[in-house]
């Protein structure tokens, strides 16, 4: 079958065994220039989550929500684009279908979309950073076998080092008085830290799902973890679903079944 054996020859020929590191080819001028190639999608991811907060001055958070979908279709065009991974129509109408069934769950009786040009624009181009972070990332991991067979806490290292490089030149144009006035850690709590490591450990798992299959799946991935979540919180929370929830939910199931159909 067409795409699924793709994805399946993808998978393989990333998971090859990981190679001990070269300190000399790290530390040699070429090394030097493949690791300064990761401060590319740490600054996309650096400049869409700070547009995250504009996005949300702008509009309410249903809106937001809704529009944030847009990253489905960015991604599968950024994917083509980028990791000139050619797509079924079968595909694209199945990535189509997510990017709706997700949006139809996420409806509220009374949900109206009212948006600003301005706000448009921002979603758009968190859209866009959304897809150009993930699949940047996907094709630094994957391009050329030395980066397939390397470790990915090795390229999670360099990642997460330009992208601490970024937001600390952040803290110090725009909020070094506020850091010397009230200590860095100022306003954390056990709560902070924990939705810090729950994020630590998403953001690995999301890599992992990049460098040993790729972008598309981690959107299926994305859908029915939170399909997931709202089931957990009708059994823990006394939470009650929508029709809205229920139907969006049925098209989600039908686009992963679409796009994982034998010769999709």
């Amino acid at each position: 079958g067409g795409g699924a054996d793709a994805d399946a020859a993808a998978v393989k020929a990333a998971a090859v065994p990981h190679t001990p590191i070269d300190l000399a080819h790290e530390l040699s001028a070429r090394g030097v220039a493949e690791r300064l190639t990761f401060a590319v999608p740490a600054f996309v991811y650096f400049a869409k989550n700070n547009l995250v907060f504009l996005g949300l001055k702008l509009m309410d958070p249903v809106s937001f929500q809704l529009l944030g979908n847009m990253k489905i279709l960015t991604t599968a065009l950024l994917f083509r684009v980028i990791m000139r991974r050619p797509l079924t129509d079968l595909k694209w109408i199945s990535l189509l279908l997510l990017a709706v069934g997700l949006a139809y769950t996420q409806l509220k009786d009374d949900a109206r979309l009212s948006v600003a040009p301005s706000g448009l624009v921002v979603m758009l181009l968190i859209a866009t950073l959304s897809g150009l972070g993930g699949v940047s990332t996907e094709y630094l991991m994957k391009a050329n076998p030395r980066r397939r067979s390397e470790s990915l806490h090795l390229q999670n290292a360099w990642l997460y080092f330009y992208g601490m490089l970024f937001n600390l030149l952040a803290i110090v144009l725009d909020d070094w008085d506020s850091v010397v006035a009230n200590g860095f850690f100022h306003g954390y709590s056990a709560v902070t830290v924990v939705v810090l490591f729950n994020n630590s450990f998403s953001g690995l798992a999301v890599s992992a799902i990049m460098k040993y299959s790729n972008n598309l799946v981690k959107l299926f991935t994305f859908a029915t973890s939170l399909l997931l979540t709202t089931s957990l919180s009708v059994l823990f929370f006394g939470y009650r679903l929508t029709p809205q929830f229920v139907l969006g939910a049925v098209v989600v199931f039908v686009s992963l079944y679409l796009y994982n159909r034998r010769g999709a």
